[in-house]
């Protein structure tokens, strides 16, 4: 009987033993498949992130380009207000040439526009008249005009110094320099080439 007993006692514990086993085994199967599911959640988490990441760099890119849009514009205001400052005499024959009548006596400087056409004409004529190089005849032209000219060619430099320095694209610093292109007046843009 005792060995009838012991036997079962260790038939039994082997079972025990089994069964313990048995759990182990389900229990590691179980973390194997929240492991799994872990990752998987790691994996959309990332994704999410990834995506955030996106929008946030596309918001960024967007706020940068909506701050130098302010500046650039700011900028081409400045130049305007700049270029209606500017404001040349008129002589008695550039009123008569201009279709100025005598009622006009009182209107002694032209102003913006203008003054640019008045300058520009000034310089053309400086240069058909003149048998000195361009550089002397330009130079003395500009020390005639430096106080005005210089402001506007140093606002209009910068202008176009910061497009070209910023982090656009080629094709959408040119759209920008055509931008400031298309506000010069032809009488601007021969005083620019000159």
């Amino acid at each position: 009987l005792t060995g009838t007993t012991g036997i079962l006692w260790a038939l039994s514990g082997i079972f025990f033993i089994y069964v313990a086993f048995l759990g182990q085994k389900q229990q590691l199967l179980y973390q194997s498949l929240e492991i799994h599911q872990n990752r998987e959640e790691l994996e959309l988490t990332r994704d999410e992130l990834a995506g955030q990441r996106e929008a946030l760099q596309e918001q960024s890119h967007t706020f940068k380009l909506q701050q130098f849009e302010n500046t650039f514009f700011q900028l081409l205001q400045l130049r305007m207000k700049i270029r209606e400052s500017i404001d040349v005499p008129i002589n008695p024959i550039d009123r008569i040439n201009l279709g100025y009548s005598s009622k006009d006596n009182e209107k002694r400087d032209l102003k913006g526009s203008d003054a640019f056409r008045q300058m520009s004409l000034h310089l053309l004529k400086k240069l058909r008249h003149s048998k000195q190089e361009i550089n002397v005849v330009y130079q003395e032209f500009y020390e005639s005009y430096q106080s005005d000219l210089g402001h506007y060619f140093r606002n209009l430099y910068r202008i176009v110094k910061f497009v070209d320095q910023s982090n656009l694209t080629l094709a959408q610093k040119y759209s920008y320099t055509s931008i400031v292109r298309a506000q010069l007046s032809n009488s601007e843009l021969v005083l620019l080439f000159y």
